[in-house]
């Protein structure tokens, strides 16, 4: 086990880490309230997915800062106001994951776009072999398949024009004009089944 002073040693030190990094966090968020109070931050359209999860994210952290200062100095947290924040944020995040799913890929096409990065080329087709005495294809070769799958780029899954075909059902091919010929259908008897 560590020495008793060693670790009240690594404690204060970490305090002190925290307590910078908040003096340094509150500065930004002073900064940020001044912006936004001179209409320098335009919310009156309301507030976009990714800064409600960046404030979430926030505040998670802090509150779970505040709590576990709480913890260190041996008071009591059941029923705290942070506790309940706590909750609160978790919950805003996890309701959060499917929406992030379903735009997981405008994210990240807008985020390529700001870093200047170009658009991932389309994947290359996974090469198959009818051939029975075809080695097996190794880790890294499966790897390399599964990379360049349909699932690396969502963008593969839009339509494929060139995979429509006319559809010729109940044309006669004899029939140079075009025109759409109803099918002549065989008449059937019906037999009414008295049973009852």
């Amino acid at each position: 086990m560590a020495d008793p002073q060693t670790l009240q040693d690594e404690t204060e030190q970490r305090l002190k880490t925290i307590t910078a990094q908040a003096t340094q966090v509150r500065s930004l968020i002073d900064g940020l309230r001044e912006r936004v109070s001179s209409g320098d931050l335009a919310t009156g359209q309301g507030v976009s997915f990714l800064e409600v999860k960046q404030h979430t994210l926030l505040s998670y952290l802090s509150n779970l800062s505040f709590v576990t200062l709480l913890k260190l100095h041996g008071q009591a947290i059941e029923g705290h106001e942070a506790v309940w924040q706590l909750i609160e944020d978790r919950t805003v995040l996890e309701k959060m994951k499917p929406l992030e799913q379903r735009l997981k890929y405008q994210i990240d096409k807008l985020l390529r776009t700001a870093v200047g990065r170009p658009e991932v080329p389309a994947p290359a087709p996974l090469a198959t072999t009818d051939d029975p005495e075809a080695e097996p294809p190794t880790n890294n070769a499966l790897a390399a398949m599964l990379a360049a799958d349909a699932m690396a780029n969502p963008t593969s899954y839009g339509p494929n024009p060139s995979a429509l075909a006319l559809d010729t059902r109940g044309e006669d091919p004899e029939d140079p004009s075009g025109v759409y010929r109803v099918a002549k259908q065989m008449p059937v008897r019906y037999e009414e089944h008295n049973d009852r």
